[in-house]
């Protein structure tokens, strides 16, 4: 996946489609949430591949996962901001 189209692919639904959409079961909802995990870890890898990237499903309210990034501690708070 192109980079520049990963931005447009991670845009939230708007409200008319998600008043079409039929419901999914927890397990379809459960594979979806990991691909999606599995794309922002990669486009966070390419973008600074020296990070240690952590996905993880752990839910906390209307969470469903989270991506952590480390970038390693000699990156500058500079590079941090350009990389952002």
């Amino acid at each position: 996946m192109d980079i520049d189209k990963a931005d447009e692919s991670l845009k939230p639904p708007s409200v008319a489609f998600m008043r079409v959409c039929k419901p999914i079961s927890s397990s379809e909802r459960k594979n979806l949430v990991d691909n999606y995990l599995t794309e922002l870890s990669l486009l966070a890898k390419r973008l600074c591949p020296d990070a240690r990237i952590e996905a993880t499903t752990e839910a906390f309210e209307d969470e469903d996962g989270h991506v952590r990034i480390y970038p390693l501690a000699a990156i500058s708070h500079q590079e941090l901001k350009t990389n952002a």
